[in-house]
């Protein structure tokens, strides 16, 4: 999520605590398994945070998710019908 590279490249700048500040320590030192340990966690909060996102985006936008559902299928039949026409298709000699 965007959200957690902002505030990860705000703590680049101008913390004095947390992961983004961390990354910069551990970069300067050359500490190489810790610097890799904190992309990780940082990542695993990412997946996360996107996972409960879609959760609760599913409990409580149903209508999108219907919505969602409705166009997806209707480029799926869009496709088929460009791939059979496709497969039909003579050239002219």
């Amino acid at each position: 999520m965007l959200s957690i590279l902002g505030a990860v490249v705000g703590e680049f700048v101008g913390a004095s605590a947390g992961l983004g500040m961390l990354l910069m320590q551990f970069n300067q030192a050359m500490e190489i398994a810790q610097l890799f340990a904190v992309i990780l966690l940082l990542a695993v909060i990412g997946f996360l945070m996107n996972y409960v996102v879609s959760l609760v985006e599913r409990r409580y936008c149903f209508w999108a998710q219907r919505s969602n559902a409705t166009a997806r299928s209707r480029r799926r039949s869009d496709d088929v019908r460009s791939q059979s026409t496709a497969d039909t298709f003579v050239p002219s000699p």
